[in-house]
């Protein structure tokens, strides 16, 4: 969490909740896909960017002006985020998957980083 200030400072148009609840190994993820949502040239609302059940999820909603054919690359930019965030370590970056504890806690993890 503690390079998501760089990286909102690098999104001019990114309000709302410039919070980021997820270890800095998805902050790459995060940071392309802000990029990407920035080409539409529109402000980029944030309401949610967490780790939940080892899974990136990302609540940015789409301007209401915005049409629909964009709205629905506004979307998919965010879902492929999400999917790419499944198969990088959470805590380095590194390519990881989604694994889970003897205790049930889930987390997407590299090899290095695999205990829980």
């Amino acid at each position: 969490m503690t390079g998501s200030r760089a990286m909102f400072s690098r999104h001019p148009l990114a309000q709302g909740s410039l919070y980021v609840s997820c270890d800095d190994g998805w902050l790459p993820v995060i940071d392309d896909c802000l990029t990407r949502l920035e080409s539409f040239g529109v402000p980029i609302e944030i309401r949610r960017i967490r780790e939940k059940m080892g899974c990136l999820q990302m609540s940015i909603v789409a301007p209401t002006t915005l049409p629909t054919e964009n709205k629905i690359r506004w979307a998919d930019i965010i879902r492929a985020a999400e999917e790419t965030a499944l198969k990088t370590c959470e805590v380095c970056g590194a390519p990881g998957r989604l694994r889970v504890s003897e205790t049930g806690t889930y987390a997407t993890r590299c090899d290095l980083h695999e205990v829980i």
